[in-house]
């Protein structure tokens, strides 16, 4: 699968939107999400997860209190992926950098998103409620329930709601 997905660009596309991806399970989960409003309540908490890894993560995190704790430092990180990002960035010295202007990024994707956002003259995705437009799908999905929907990322410890998830992570690790 990787071969073909990878190498070979074999693609699955959404027939209701411009999602598409290299994992039929990644659309099917994007159909069920974005589409069909599927969600993954928390039984703990108001969570409320648009993929079951997502609830997972939550329960481990939030309820559980499972970290991966960095070896070389203070570091505290909810998932094994921003573990080794922070090692590769902050003790390997592992960067990204734009030809274009001076960004440096600590992960390939997150250079990739940058790179097309500002310098890429590509496809835009439009929103069809306002005058906004993005290159990212994720950024129209997230531009649409903060504005329009009124989405909003309950703190459970406390009374504040945030429009972003990462905003309601920093409250919660600076805060509590």
């Amino acid at each position: 699968r990787h071969v073909k997905s990878v190498h070979e660009g074999e693609k699955f596309f959404c027939s209701q939107c411009e999602y598409k991806s290299s994992w039929k399970k990644c659309l099917v989960n994007h159909i069920k999400s974005v589409h069909e409003g599927v969600i993954y309540p928390c039984n703990q908490c108001q969570y409320q997860a648009t993929a079951k890894r997502s609830l997972k993560t939550h329960i481990k995190v939030v309820h559980e209190g499972v970290t991966f704790d960095c070896n070389q430092c203070g570091y505290k990180a909810t998932q094994q992926g921003a573990l080794n990002v922070h090692i590769r960035s902050k003790h390997l010295g592992v960067k990204y950098p734009c030809n274009q202007c001076q960004y440096q990024a600590t992960e390939m994707g997150s250079f990739k998103k940058h790179y097309i956002a500002l310098h890429d003259e590509g496809v835009k995705l439009n929103c069809n409620q306002c005058d906004y437009q993005t290159a990212q799908l994720t950024n129209l999905k997230h531009h649409v329930k903060s504005k329009h929907q009124g989405v909003r990322y309950p703190c459970i410890h406390c009374q504040l709601r945030f429009k972003e998830k990462n905003t309601l992570k920093r409250h919660i690790q600076s805060i509590h």
